[in-house]
Protein backbone atom coordinates (compact mmCIF):
# COMPACT_ATOMS: atom_id res chain seq x y z
CA UNK A 1 0.00 0.00 0.00
CA UNK A 2 1.10 3.34 -1.48
CA UNK A 3 1.83 5.78 2.13
CA UNK A 4 -0.55 8.49 1.01
CA UNK A 5 -3.46 5.45 0.69
CA UNK A 6 -2.01 4.17 3.96
CA UNK A 7 -2.72 7.84 5.40
CA UNK A 8 -5.91 7.96 3.72
CA UNK A 9 -7.34 4.76 5.08
CA UNK A 10 -6.48 5.92 8.95
CA UNK A 11 -8.14 8.72 8.35
CA UNK A 12 -10.85 7.26 7.36
CA UNK A 13 -11.06 4.48 10.35
CA UNK A 14 -10.13 6.05 13.29
CA UNK A 15 -13.21 8.11 13.70
CA UNK A 16 -15.49 4.97 13.14
CA UNK A 17 -13.26 3.69 16.52
CA UNK A 18 -13.96 7.01 18.57
CA UNK A 19 -18.04 6.46 18.07
CA UNK A 20 -18.10 2.93 18.96
CA UNK A 21 -19.26 2.53 22.72
CA UNK A 22 -17.13 2.48 25.75
CA UNK A 23 -16.73 -1.76 26.71
CA UNK A 24 -18.03 -2.09 29.89
CA UNK A 25 -16.14 -4.15 32.90
CA UNK A 26 -19.26 -6.06 34.76
CA UNK A 27 -19.40 -5.75 38.35
CA UNK A 28 -18.53 -8.29 40.60
CA UNK A 29 -21.08 -10.59 41.85
CA UNK A 30 -21.62 -9.26 45.33
CA UNK A 31 -21.02 -12.44 48.05
CA UNK A 32 -24.33 -13.98 49.57
CA UNK A 33 -25.03 -12.93 53.39
CA UNK A 34 -23.85 -14.69 56.50
CA UNK A 35 -26.08 -16.51 57.78
CA UNK A 36 -27.14 -15.69 61.34
CA UNK A 37 -26.21 -18.10 63.75
CA UNK A 38 -28.66 -19.85 65.61
CA UNK A 39 -26.46 -22.10 67.75
CA UNK A 40 -26.26 -22.17 71.74
CA UNK A 41 -23.49 -19.90 72.12
CA UNK A 42 -20.21 -21.20 73.84
CA UNK A 43 -19.30 -21.20 77.64
CA UNK A 44 -16.06 -21.37 78.84
CA UNK A 45 -16.01 -24.71 81.35
CA UNK A 46 -16.10 -24.31 85.18
CA UNK A 47 -12.65 -24.15 86.41
CA UNK A 48 -10.65 -25.01 89.63
CA UNK A 49 -10.72 -20.89 90.30
CA UNK A 50 -14.35 -20.86 90.03
CA UNK A 51 -14.72 -24.22 92.45
CA UNK A 52 -12.20 -22.45 95.26
CA UNK A 53 -14.51 -19.15 94.76
CA UNK A 54 -18.05 -20.65 94.81
CA UNK A 55 -21.19 -20.26 96.30
CA UNK A 56 -22.25 -23.54 97.80
CA UNK A 57 -25.73 -24.19 100.16
CA UNK A 58 -24.70 -26.51 102.79
CA UNK A 59 -26.25 -27.59 106.63
CA UNK A 60 -24.63 -25.43 108.83
CA UNK A 61 -24.18 -26.88 112.77
CA UNK A 62 -27.49 -26.45 113.13
CA UNK A 63 -28.92 -28.48 110.23
CA UNK A 64 -30.07 -25.47 108.43
CA UNK A 65 -29.22 -24.71 105.03
CA UNK A 66 -27.10 -22.08 104.28
CA UNK A 67 -25.18 -20.22 101.36
CA UNK A 68 -21.68 -19.59 102.07
CA UNK A 69 -19.12 -18.30 99.49
CA UNK A 70 -15.85 -20.10 99.85
CA UNK A 71 -12.83 -17.61 99.21
CA UNK A 72 -9.76 -19.23 98.07
CA UNK A 73 -11.44 -22.38 98.83
CA UNK A 74 -12.25 -22.32 102.37
CA UNK A 75 -14.58 -20.61 105.11
CA UNK A 76 -14.94 -20.22 108.84
CA UNK A 77 -17.86 -19.42 111.02
CA UNK A 78 -16.66 -18.26 114.52
CA UNK A 79 -13.65 -18.24 115.65
CA UNK A 80 -13.99 -20.60 119.39
CA UNK A 81 -13.60 -24.67 118.22
CA UNK A 82 -15.50 -25.38 121.22
CA UNK A 83 -18.50 -23.20 120.47
CA UNK A 84 -21.81 -24.68 119.14
CA UNK A 85 -21.81 -21.92 116.14
CA UNK A 86 -18.47 -22.98 114.85
CA UNK A 87 -17.64 -23.99 111.41
CA UNK A 88 -15.20 -24.34 108.92
CA UNK A 89 -15.12 -25.38 105.07
CA UNK A 90 -12.53 -26.39 103.09
CA UNK A 91 -12.35 -27.62 99.41
CA UNK A 92 -10.41 -30.31 98.67
CA UNK A 93 -7.32 -30.62 96.01
CA UNK A 94 -9.49 -33.16 94.43
CA UNK A 95 -11.82 -32.32 91.59
CA UNK A 96 -12.90 -33.80 88.17
CA UNK A 97 -14.08 -31.54 85.17
CA UNK A 98 -16.65 -32.41 82.56
CA UNK A 99 -20.33 -32.55 81.44
CA UNK A 100 -22.83 -33.85 83.87
CA UNK A 101 -26.00 -33.10 82.74
CA UNK A 102 -25.56 -33.86 79.12
CA UNK A 103 -25.86 -29.86 77.84
CA UNK A 104 -22.42 -29.76 76.30
CA UNK A 105 -20.95 -27.41 79.04
CA UNK A 106 -17.87 -27.92 81.53
CA UNK A 107 -19.42 -28.95 84.98
CA UNK A 108 -17.64 -29.83 88.15
CA UNK A 109 -17.26 -32.20 90.76
CA UNK A 110 -14.99 -31.79 93.78
CA UNK A 111 -14.69 -32.57 97.27
CA UNK A 112 -15.48 -30.76 100.72
CA UNK A 113 -14.90 -31.07 104.05
CA UNK A 114 -16.59 -29.91 106.93
CA UNK A 115 -15.36 -29.40 110.75
CA UNK A 116 -17.46 -28.11 113.73
CA UNK A 117 -14.65 -28.02 116.20
CA UNK A 118 -14.15 -31.75 117.03
CA UNK A 119 -11.96 -34.19 115.63
CA UNK A 120 -14.74 -35.59 113.19
CA UNK A 121 -13.88 -33.74 109.23
CA UNK A 122 -17.08 -34.79 107.64
CA UNK A 123 -16.86 -34.67 103.41
CA UNK A 124 -19.14 -34.61 100.76
CA UNK A 125 -18.61 -34.93 97.30
CA UNK A 126 -20.44 -31.59 95.62
CA UNK A 127 -21.94 -31.71 92.38
CA UNK A 128 -21.42 -27.72 90.40
CA UNK A 129 -22.96 -27.21 86.97
CA UNK A 130 -22.23 -24.69 84.21
CA UNK A 131 -25.03 -21.76 84.04
CA UNK A 132 -24.11 -19.60 81.07
CA UNK A 133 -20.25 -19.93 82.77
CA UNK A 134 -21.23 -19.51 85.63
CA UNK A 135 -21.42 -22.40 88.34
CA UNK A 136 -23.71 -23.36 90.78
CA UNK A 137 -24.03 -26.24 93.03
CA UNK A 138 -26.55 -28.24 92.90
CA UNK A 139 -26.23 -30.96 95.31
CA UNK A 140 -24.19 -33.39 97.63
CA UNK A 141 -23.29 -37.02 98.52
CA UNK A 142 -21.71 -37.41 101.78
CA UNK A 143 -18.40 -40.02 102.22
CA UNK A 144 -16.93 -40.90 105.20
CA UNK A 145 -15.80 -38.81 108.23
CA UNK A 146 -12.38 -38.96 107.77
CA UNK A 147 -11.95 -40.89 104.26
CA UNK A 148 -8.94 -40.83 101.90
CA UNK A 149 -9.85 -39.76 98.31
CA UNK A 150 -8.24 -41.69 95.90
CA UNK A 151 -9.46 -41.02 92.57
CA UNK A 152 -11.95 -38.80 91.24
CA UNK A 153 -13.15 -38.27 87.47
CA UNK A 154 -16.30 -37.90 85.22
CA UNK A 155 -17.01 -40.19 82.14
CA UNK A 156 -19.71 -40.09 79.93
CA UNK A 157 -21.75 -38.09 81.81
CA UNK A 158 -20.90 -40.42 85.48
CA UNK A 159 -18.80 -39.25 88.64
CA UNK A 160 -16.51 -42.35 89.50
CA UNK A 161 -14.99 -41.56 92.87
CA UNK A 162 -12.10 -44.05 94.67
CA UNK A 163 -11.78 -43.51 98.38
CA UNK A 164 -10.69 -45.36 101.71
CA UNK A 165 -13.49 -45.33 104.01
CA UNK A 166 -13.77 -46.64 107.41
CA UNK A 167 -15.04 -50.19 108.36
CA UNK A 168 -17.40 -51.06 111.64
CA UNK A 169 -13.82 -51.62 113.50
CA UNK A 170 -11.77 -48.74 112.16
CA UNK A 171 -10.57 -45.88 114.53
CA UNK A 172 -11.01 -42.35 113.10
CA UNK A 173 -7.55 -41.43 112.26
CA UNK A 174 -7.21 -44.51 110.25
CA UNK A 175 -9.81 -45.84 107.43
CA UNK A 176 -8.83 -49.54 105.65
CA UNK A 177 -12.02 -50.09 103.34
CA UNK A 178 -11.33 -49.58 99.98
CA UNK A 179 -14.78 -48.63 97.86
CA UNK A 180 -15.80 -47.30 94.73
CA UNK A 181 -18.86 -45.29 94.20
CA UNK A 182 -20.49 -44.10 90.87
CA UNK A 183 -23.05 -41.65 90.64
CA UNK A 184 -25.35 -40.03 88.29
CA UNK A 185 -26.25 -36.33 88.89
CA UNK A 186 -30.47 -36.76 88.52
CA UNK A 187 -32.08 -33.47 88.94
CA UNK A 188 -30.65 -31.85 91.85
CA UNK A 189 -29.50 -35.17 93.62
CA UNK A 190 -26.60 -37.08 93.15
CA UNK A 191 -27.42 -41.01 92.60
CA UNK A 192 -25.43 -43.94 93.42
CA UNK A 193 -25.91 -46.04 90.39
CA UNK A 194 -22.78 -48.64 91.86
CA UNK A 195 -20.33 -49.41 94.73
CA UNK A 196 -17.75 -52.09 94.93
CA UNK A 197 -15.46 -52.98 98.28
CA UNK A 198 -12.40 -54.78 98.71
CA UNK A 199 -12.13 -57.76 101.49
CA UNK A 200 -8.82 -57.06 103.80
CA UNK A 201 -7.14 -59.90 101.73
CA UNK A 202 -8.16 -57.60 98.63
CA UNK A 203 -10.80 -59.50 96.85
CA UNK A 204 -13.47 -56.86 94.97
CA UNK A 205 -17.05 -58.02 96.55
CA UNK A 206 -19.01 -57.01 93.30
CA UNK A 207 -22.93 -57.61 92.29
CA UNK A 208 -23.25 -57.73 88.78
CA UNK A 209 -27.08 -57.77 87.39
CA UNK A 210 -27.85 -59.16 84.41
CA UNK A 211 -32.16 -58.65 84.18
CA UNK A 212 -33.42 -56.58 84.09
CA UNK A 213 -31.18 -54.18 82.00
CA UNK A 214 -30.62 -50.78 82.30
CA UNK A 215 -33.64 -48.69 80.71
CA UNK A 216 -35.79 -52.25 80.58
CA UNK A 217 -39.29 -51.78 79.59
CA UNK A 218 -41.52 -53.24 81.97
CA UNK A 219 -44.98 -54.32 81.92
CA UNK A 220 -47.12 -57.34 84.38
CA UNK A 221 -46.68 -57.45 88.05
CA UNK A 222 -43.80 -59.51 88.81
CA UNK A 223 -40.21 -58.37 87.58
CA UNK A 224 -37.79 -61.26 86.96
CA UNK A 225 -34.17 -60.30 88.66
CA UNK A 226 -30.92 -62.65 88.07
CA UNK A 227 -27.27 -61.82 88.64
CA UNK A 228 -24.43 -62.88 90.88
CA UNK A 229 -21.89 -61.72 93.34
CA UNK A 230 -18.64 -62.53 93.66
CA UNK A 231 -18.35 -62.71 97.42
CA UNK A 232 -22.08 -64.22 99.21
CA UNK A 233 -23.42 -61.55 101.20
CA UNK A 234 -24.08 -62.17 105.01
CA UNK A 235 -26.69 -64.83 105.56
CA UNK A 236 -26.85 -65.30 101.88
CA UNK A 237 -29.57 -62.45 101.20
CA UNK A 238 -28.91 -59.01 99.44
CA UNK A 239 -31.50 -56.21 99.31
CA UNK A 240 -33.89 -54.99 96.85
CA UNK A 241 -35.14 -51.72 96.48
CA UNK A 242 -37.53 -49.94 93.82
CA UNK A 243 -37.54 -46.07 94.26
CA UNK A 244 -38.65 -43.66 91.65
CA UNK A 245 -36.20 -41.23 89.87
CA UNK A 246 -36.87 -38.68 92.51
CA UNK A 247 -36.28 -40.85 95.89
CA UNK A 248 -39.49 -42.34 96.56
CA UNK A 249 -39.35 -45.43 97.47
CA UNK A 250 -42.10 -48.44 96.53
CA UNK A 251 -40.93 -51.47 97.42
CA UNK A 252 -38.10 -53.26 99.75
CA UNK A 253 -37.24 -56.68 100.34
CA UNK A 254 -34.83 -59.33 100.65
CA UNK A 255 -33.19 -61.30 97.09
CA UNK A 256 -32.13 -64.74 97.96
CA UNK A 257 -28.59 -65.75 96.58
CA UNK A 258 -27.29 -69.04 95.77
CA UNK A 259 -23.86 -70.34 96.56
CA UNK A 260 -21.82 -73.43 97.58
CA UNK A 261 -19.83 -72.02 100.73
CA UNK A 262 -19.97 -69.16 103.14
CA UNK A 263 -18.34 -65.85 101.22
CA UNK A 264 -18.01 -67.80 97.37
CA UNK A 265 -19.45 -66.56 94.71
CA UNK A 266 -22.61 -67.09 94.19
CA UNK A 267 -25.67 -65.82 91.79
CA UNK A 268 -29.70 -65.01 92.05
CA UNK A 269 -32.48 -65.15 89.99
CA UNK A 270 -36.01 -64.66 91.82
CA UNK A 271 -39.57 -63.14 90.25
CA UNK A 272 -40.58 -60.29 92.71
CA UNK A 273 -44.13 -59.25 92.67
CA UNK A 274 -44.30 -55.12 91.63
CA UNK A 275 -47.83 -55.17 91.49
CA UNK A 276 -49.80 -52.30 89.24
CA UNK A 277 -47.06 -49.50 89.39
CA UNK A 278 -47.94 -46.44 87.99
CA UNK A 279 -46.73 -44.88 84.58
CA UNK A 280 -43.04 -43.26 85.71
CA UNK A 281 -39.37 -43.90 85.31
CA UNK A 282 -37.76 -46.32 88.47
CA UNK A 283 -34.72 -47.67 89.55
CA UNK A 284 -34.09 -50.76 90.94
CA UNK A 285 -31.16 -50.95 93.25
CA UNK A 286 -29.48 -54.19 94.34
CA UNK A 287 -27.78 -54.22 97.85
CA UNK A 288 -24.98 -56.08 99.63
CA UNK A 289 -24.97 -54.43 103.21
CA UNK A 290 -23.00 -54.50 106.31
CA UNK A 291 -24.33 -56.65 109.39
CA UNK A 292 -22.16 -54.76 111.52
CA UNK A 293 -23.54 -51.45 110.71
CA UNK A 294 -25.86 -51.75 107.34
CA UNK A 295 -23.22 -49.53 105.36
CA UNK A 296 -23.64 -50.32 101.70
CA UNK A 297 -20.31 -53.05 100.99
CA UNK A 298 -21.88 -53.36 97.26
CA UNK A 299 -24.33 -52.03 94.95
CA UNK A 300 -25.79 -52.46 91.45
CA UNK A 301 -29.14 -50.43 89.58
CA UNK A 302 -31.00 -50.38 86.59
CA UNK A 303 -33.54 -47.96 85.22
CA UNK A 304 -37.16 -49.04 84.95
CA UNK A 305 -39.47 -47.44 82.70
CA UNK A 306 -43.00 -48.66 83.52
CA UNK A 307 -45.74 -47.25 80.55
Amino acid sequence: MHLRSLVVWLVLWLPLVACQPALMTPSPTPPPPTPTSTATPAFAPLTALDLLNAEYTLLDPGGNPRIIRLSDGTYQMGNDPAGPDFWTVRLSEIMAFGDLNGDGLGDAVAAIAENYGGTGVFVFLVALINQNGLSHHVASYFIDDRPILDSLDIREGLIHLAATIHGPDDPGCCPTLPMTYTLRLVGNNLMLIRATSQTPNGQERRIDLDEPTDNAVISGETLRVRGRVTIAPFENTLRYRLSTMQGSTWLVGPLRVNAPDLGAPGTFDEMIPIGNLPADVYVLEIADLSAADGRILALATARLNIP
